[in-house]
């Protein structure tokens, strides 16, 4: 899915950096937890692959 963290700050989102992850190489990709306010929501594309 694509999103974008602008509307999750928009709606009072927090961002936080996840040092736990084994994924994020920190060059190209930081992963992150994003938390929204209960009821609140964001849209969200989703992206489909050709294969």
């Amino acid at each position: 899915f694509r999103v974008s963290l602008g509307d999750f700050i928009d709606r009072g989102g927090k961002v936080y950096l996840d040092n736990s992850a084994a994924g994020g190489d920190r060059q190209k990709t930081i992963p992150l937890v994003i938390t929204l306010p209960e009821g609140q929501s964001v849209p969200a594309e989703q992206i489909v692959s050709a294969s």
